[in-house]
Parts: C-alpha cells; sequence; structure tokens
C-alpha cells in the first residue's frame, strides 16, 4: 500500500485534475486521498457546487477518499491552508504528497523553499514591508536580493507558490512524506486552454454564464452526472454576489473595535472597512474600495468573508480539531481503519457526533454552511450539515 495525499478544492472537478491522478497512480500509489475544502475557497469565494457534490464527484473520478478542510483553513493564506491539509492528510498516514506547479521541477521546489524560509527571516523582507508593500511581494523581493531574478520569478506563481508552502508544511511535520509535483497542463491559472483542459476559472465563467454545455468539454462524465443533478435544482451555481446585502449589513453593524479582531485584520484596516461598509454597495465595490499595495483583491475578499462569518484572529492559532469524511470507496473505507489506529485526532463521516462532542470547528461549520445555503439560485435548506450523509461508492476503479 502506497498513500497519496492531494489538498485541493475541486471547485470544479475537470479533466486536469483526472490527469494529475492518473499521473500520481503511475507514480505507484495505491491509494489517493484528497483534502478538499468545504463551501469556501481560499481565493476568497464560495464554491460553485456545495461540497458534497464535489466530493461525490472526485471519488466517482478516481479519488479513493476525500476529507474536508474546515473553512476557517480553506479560507486562510496560502501557509495556512498549505498546513492545515498537510496536518490532516499525516493523520492518514500519507507517503506522498502530489500537487501541481508550473516548474514541474521537484528540487527546485524544495531549493526555493529553503530560499523562501531564509527569506522570511531576513532583514530584506522587513525593508520591503515598511515601503509599503504586501507580504508575498515583500518575500519575493527579499528572495530576489538574496538569490536573484530567477528565483523571485519561480515563486511568483500561484502554484509553485502553494508547492512551497506544501514543502515547508512536510519539514515542519513529518519530513517522511515525498513531495511529487506534475507539471500544469493547458491554461495557466485564470487563463483560457486548448482541446479540452483549461483552468477552473475558465470554467467557473461558463458555468455562471449558463453556458453549461460548452464547459462539458473540460469536465469528466462522471463529474459531470454529479454537477448536473445540482444545476437542474437551482442548488448551483453558487455566487457571492447573493449575499451583497448581507454583507453590507454585516459591515454596517460592526464598529471598528469589532472589526479589529477579524481575522488578517491589521494595520488600522479595519477603519477602512468600515468605512466601505457606509459608501459602497456590493461586495465588488467593497474590493475595488479596499485594494490597495499592501491588500490584494483575494486577501480583501478573505477578510470580507472573514467578517460575515465571523472568523477571528483566534481561529488560526488551531490546528484542524478531526477529520471529517465526506466521500469515500472500499478502498478509502480500508484507508480509514488503518488510520483510526494511529490517528491523534477523532475520525468521523457524522457530522453530529462532531458536534456532540464538543468541537467548535464543527459548530462553526453548521453555521458557516447554512449561510452558503443563500448563495445559490434557489435558496438551499438550513441543516444540511445534519442532513446530507456522506457518499459511499461501491465500485473501485
Amino acid at each position: 500500500m502506497k498513500i497519496a495525499g492531494i489538498i485541493a478544492e475541486y471547485n470544479p472537478f475537470h479533466n486536469g485534475h483526472a490527469l494529475q491522478i492518473w499521473q500520481t497512480r503511475q507514480a505507484k500509489a495505491t491509494h489517493i486521498v484528497a483534502v478538499m475544502s468545504g463551501n469556501f475557497v481560499q481565493r476568497g469565494d464560495v464554491a460553485l457546487f456545495s461540497k458534497w457534490v464535489r466530493a461525490k464527484a472526485c471519488v466517482k473520478s478516481g479519488v479513493d477518499l476525500v476529507i474536508e478542510l474546515p473553512t476557517p483553513f480553506a479560507m486562510a493564506p496560502a501557509r495556512d491552508f498549505a498546513y492545515a491539509g498537510v496536518f490532516l492528510l499525516n493523520q492518514l498516514g500519507i507517503e506522498m504528497l502530489s500537487f501541481g506547479s508550473e516548474c514541474g521541477d521537484i528540487k527546485k521546489l524544495q531549493q526555493a523553499a529553503h530560499y523562501v524560509e531564509v527569506a522570511e527571516q531576513s532583514e530584506q523582507i522587513a525593508y520591503y514591508l515598511k515601503q509599503g508593500n504586501s507580504y508575498p511581494k515583500s518575500r519575493a523581493l527579499a528572495v530576489q536580493a538574496l538569490y536573484g531574478a530567477d528565483w523571485a520569478n519561480l515563486i511568483h506563481t500561484p502554484n509553485n507558490l502553494l508547492g512551497i508552502e506544501y514543502i515547508k508544511s512536510i519539514w515542519r511535520l513529518n519530513r517522511s512524506i515525498e513531495p511529487f509535483t506534475i507539471s500544469r497542463v493547458g491554461a495557466a491559472h485564470d487563463q483560457v486552454g486548448t482541446q479540452n483542459i483549461t483552468s477552473a476559472s475558465h470554467i467557473r465563467t461558463l458555468l455562471l454564464q449558463g453556458q453549461w454545455e460548452q464547459s462539458r468539454r473540460y469536465l469528466p462524465d462522471t463529474a459531470w452526472s454529479c454537477y448536473q443533478l445540482e444545476l437542474a435544482q437551482k442548488y448551483a451555481p453558487c455566487c457571492m454576489e447573493q449575499l451583497d446585502a448581507v454583507l453590507l449589513y454585516r459591515l454596517r453593524t460592526r464598529s471598528p473595535k469589532e472589526l479589529v479582531t477579524i481575522a488578517d485584520m491589521t494595520e488600522g484596516f479595519e477603519n477602512r472597512v468600515w468605512q466601505a461598509g457606509r459608501q459602497c454597495h456590493s461586495f465588488a465595490e467593497c474590493i475595488d474600495f479596499l485594494v490597495t499595495k499592501r491588500y490584494s483583491r483575494a486577501r480583501i475578499r478573505r477578510i470580507l468573508w472573514n467578517i460575515l462569518l465571523g472568523i477571528n484572529q483566534d481561529d488560526f492559532s488551531k490546528q484542524p480539531q478531526y477529520l471529517r469524511v465526506l466521500a469515500a470507496n472500499e478502498r478509502g473505507i480500508a484507508l480509514l481503519r488503518q488510520a483510526k489506529k494511529v490517528s491523534q485526532i477523532t475520525i468521523s463521516s457524522k457530522f453530529a457526533n462532531l458536534v456532540r462532542a464538543g468541537f467548535t470547528q464543527a459548530a462553526f461549520e453548521a453555521t458557516a454552511t447554512d449561510i452558503y445555503a443563500l448563495t445559490s439560485p434557489v435558496v438551499q435548506p438550513a441543516n444540511r450539515e445534519y442532513i446530507e450523509p456522506f457518499y459511499l461508492d461501491k465500485m473501485c476503479k
């Protein structure tokens, strides 16, 4: 048995993801487990389809086991997102961590991870931060100053950067895990591809525009069959603009003193956010109003969602409290039986049991999902966390 782990959003699961799974199998992985973001994703947005549908789609498309990445970590900056994912996979005893990258060279990424660690402790990064640059840009400038432009360019691309954070998390948690990277095929992040592979953002655009048939060429049939039902019920596609009024309500009923406790809120930015609530009329207007040299659009989106969901600074000082199963096939069930003997945290597919056990992250997840239920074309029922069963696929490929 060789267990490989993948940290993903599958928003949605597409042909590029299917290719990664195939390549991971070619690297001798007998079992593949994915830690998947739930209903909210790292770029500061809602997932197009619910976590239950996305988990079912990826098990039907070749993953053996899907574990949920709790919302505070799914909505976190890359470092915390990566650490939480590797932490959960480590509880399952993975031997390999598979991820895509623009670089495609694991040795270069490991060297870059070392350079980033040095840069993060250097005087250079402090200097660039004082110049008003964002943390990611200051880190890249520090790497450039210390090691040259080529290394700075390597960490500039989003998947390389995430891969570096995965490697750093492995070093922190369990150095015996083997990092394994594949080159991204087709479109780069947020770009349009050719043939049958394109970026997830392009697929999301097609689905949000109602161009469902055009999106199908980029999706495995196994995944499309799952998404089709959600679309027919008008539970998808979900979009954050559905909550414009709710966001403004939150902003207009919070004082700067209350906003300062929100996760990722720093340096008096709460005053600017408070002002946005009084001048803006939508998510999009708030983002345009708030963007600065130091605060990127993705970071602002995350901050706004942190306000809406009530994610505070302390939520980032903790690691995931439990390991929740969303979907599995028979190989995944066998993996779970083995993991339960060694895991240091509770493993469960029954959400109600996690709440009864007193896990605060589970109680928070129930509230977050009830808010997510308002983002679809037709409002979804409340209490879906308690209603939706975990998906078991009895057919292993």
